[in-house]
């Protein structure tokens, strides 16, 4: 990442009139992957200012700006001209991420986020930068990445296994996709005192409700009950043709997938994840 030029970035939103002569920074921090993000304060107000590639820029600024009826996504307030950076009202906790994953977050989720998602204009699946023909083909990729650790991890037989499941239950998947925010985990929901604020870095992916789903109870190593997975599933208000049977399978695929990603970003929830992951496969 390129030096950041803190005083043209304020220059920018003050000649844009997002921001007042007094403002400055107030704070930075690192960001997902290599971005980077400004807190401004303008008087009582707070901006934030993400600086990312503007491949990513662009990307996340659509998103925001296809959903800006979703409360709890922020408020897109500027974008620059080389989609360098873009600003955003700062969200109320923002540093305080989710720790732990609560039944009613996921509800929350579910009727303020996922209900809320409409089919994509882009006739592909899975990310913008390596569009798929298929969802299927979109998560055979998405398993077969990780396969090499995880062979390591739960056998040989596992990666068999979820291919398998794969196939069975999308192999003849004719659902159109939905713009989804791609990366809805709980590290990107922001609470205190169990009170959600808002939903921050859409990753943006062509897929489902009911996979964003998914991903979201797999983003902590909760250990939600088939109980409250069907609870979750029948708060869907578009299950995209999957069935109250496919659950426990699904279940499945997103926890193998999920290891895969812990062993890189989050090593130390890896027992809990592969305890969870051995139950569901009893």
């Amino acid at each position: 990442m390129n030096i950041i030029n803190k005083e043209k970035i304020i220059k920018e939103l003050v000649e844009n009139d997002i921001a007042g002569e007094s403002a400055y920074v107030s704070n930075q921090y690192k960001g997902a992957t290599q971005s980077t993000i400004l807190e401004i304060r303008d008087g009582c107000k707070k901006i934030a200012v993400k600086i990312e590639k503007p491949s990513i820029t662009k990307k996340a600024t659509s998103f925001l700006s296809a959903y800006k009826n979703i409360e709890l996504f922020p408020n897109l307030l500027f974008v620059s001209s080389d989609n360098t950076f873009f600003a955003y009202d700062f969200l109320e906790n923002e540093l305080f991420h989710a720790k732990n994953l609560y039944a009613k977050t996921v509800l929350k989720i579910i009727d303020q986020v996922i209900n809320k998602y409409t089919l994509s204009n882009g006739n592909f699946w899975g990310n913008f930068e390596w569009p798929k023909k298929t969802l299927q083909e979109f998560l055979k990729e998405e398993i077969s990445w990780r396969k090499s650790t995880l062979d390591k991890i739960l056998g040989k037989n596992e990666f068999i296994k979820i291919e398998g499941l794969v196939k069975k239950i999308f192999f003849k998947f004719t659902q159109k996709p939905y713009l989804v925010h791609g990366d809805l985990g709980a590290h990107n929901i922001i609470v205190k005192d169990r009170k959600i604020s808002g939903v921050i870095d859409p990753f943006v992916n062509n897929s489902i409700p009911v996979l964003e789903l998914f991903y979201l109870i797999c983003s902590r190593p909760n250990s939600f009950s088939l109980k409250d997975i069907n609870c979750f599933f029948q708060k869907l208000k578009n299950k995209s043709g999957i069935l109250e049977k496919d659950l426990l399978d699904l279940y499945l695929i997103s926890l193998y997938i999920r290891i895969g990603t812990c062993t890189k970003y989050h090593p130390k929830d890896l027992p809990r994840y592969i305890d969870m992951y051995k139950k569901v496969s009893a």
